[in-house]
């Protein structure tokens, strides 16, 4: 699971990569990555898992991008002036591979929080 810091409104987002691998057989502890070649990704970022989507991030924009897709890896794309709502999100991605095979992940959680300005 990816553990994202939390994001302070309208600042820069940092984005992160992902990894996927499966293990080669059952209870080797071997992985190997999960080629996302010609895979589309969507993430969708809601503030509650059944929640209408706040935003999200995906492929077909850019949002996210596939640098080494036969090494299972995938990242999502930094945001300046990232400046969506203060709340709790949770989000998981939705892949759908060229044969149409689909995998989804888990939940996940972040948080944007008010930026603090300190007047002296």
């Amino acid at each position: 699971m990816v553990n994202i810091a939390d994001h302070k409104k309208g600042g820069t987002w940092n984005g992160f990569e992902v990894t996927l691998t499966r293990e080669t057989a059952p209870n080797s502890g071997v992985q190997e990555p999960i080629d996302l070649t010609g895979a589309t990704i969507v993430s969708q970022f809601k503030t509650t898992p059944k929640g209408g989507v706040v935003f999200e991030f995906k492929v077909s924009d850019n949002t996210i991008t596939m640098p080494n897709a036969t090494l299972g890896k995938f990242v999502y794309m930094p945001v300046i002036n990232m400046n969506y709502p203060v709340n709790n999100y949770v989000f998981d991605y939705k892949i759908i591979f060229p044969n149409n095979t689909r995998l989804v992940s888990s939940i996940k959680g972040f948080r944007i929080i008010q930026t603090v300005t300190v007047t002296v």
